[in-house]
């Protein structure tokens, strides 16, 4: 009698145990998923960009380079560097130039097979001149599509930049 007595005492204290796991587990809120997307758009890509300025499409001849480096702050976050660009404005003789410079606090989500990337009214200080827009694209495998808006100082308007390229 004592020997199951003591043998349900182990059982019931099993049970007990097994019922009282789950509230010892924690949940990561997607924070892992998050952090995976991220690292797997790391990395270069090299292609081509095209301007909208005033409504007119430009051609921005040769390759351009789009960086997507860690963010430093935020696990679930990118920054993207986009490429140096020199063009004329429609009826102008005259080369504008905008530096190239890192889009910080980029959000990352995943979609299927593909990874979606986007932040609105970033804005960037660079020598004295405000650079403010939007980003967003889509990176599926080794290629990716990005669509930036860069509005340099007080234009009164957008300059609206598409990239196409692929991981190197």
């Amino acid at each position: 009698m004592m020997k199951m007595k003591s043998i349900f005492k182990a059982f019931a204290s099993f049970a007990l145990v097994c019922a009282l796991m789950p509230a010892f587990v924690s949940c990561s809120n997607d924070d892992d998923e998050e952090q995976l997307a991220v690292t797997n758009i790391i990395g270069s890509y090299f292609g081509s960009l095209g301007a909208n300025v005033m409504g007119t499409e430009c051609e921005m001849p040769g390759e351009y380079k789009v960086t997507i480096q860690k963010d430093q702050k935020e696990r679930d976050e990118v920054e993207v560097v986009v490429p140096e660009t020199s063009f004329m404005y429609p009826g102008s003789d005259k080369v504008n130039t905008i530096p190239s410079f890192t889009i910080k606090g980029v959000n990352v989500k995943t979609s299927g097979t593909s990874y979606k990337i986007y932040q609105d009214n970033y804005s960037v200080t660079l020598d004295g001149v405000n650079y403010s827009g939007n980003i967003s694209g889509t990176i599926t495998g080794k290629a990716a599509e990005i669509h930036y808006s860069v509005r340099p100082g007080q234009m009164p308007m957008d300059i609206n930049f598409t990239f196409s390229g692929n991981y190197k």
